[in-house]
């Protein structure tokens, strides 16, 4: 589980109707904080091969505790692709 002030890596699959990788696209992914707020959007995740795709993020300390959002989406050709993913990024334990 991630927590604030760190960076995290967000991995995709992502496949067409057919079930085959896609490998090319224009991809958009946004990170949004529990209440929703949009947080960053990023439009260069990492193609690792075989329709894998990874894109890293890094929040701040003072960025809130709770349930985070992640909105994958893929537009390759004429088909748009979509994934809604959810971690839970903690406040780090003061030492």
């Amino acid at each position: 589980m991630p927590s604030l002030g760190e960076t995290f890596r967000v991995t995709a699959t992502i496949t067409d109707i057919d079930g085959n990788p896609v490998t090319a696209g224009t991809n958009t992914v946004n990170l949004y904080e529990p209440d929703g707020t949009l947080n960053t959007t990023e439009a260069a995740p990492t193609h690792t091969g075989n329709g894998v795709w990874t894109q890293t993020f890094t929040t701040v300390t003072t960025d809130p505790e709770g349930m985070w959002e992640i909105v994958w989406t893929n537009v390759f050709l004429l088909a748009t692709s979509i994934a809604k993913l959810q971690t839970y990024i903690e406040d780090p334990p003061v030492m």
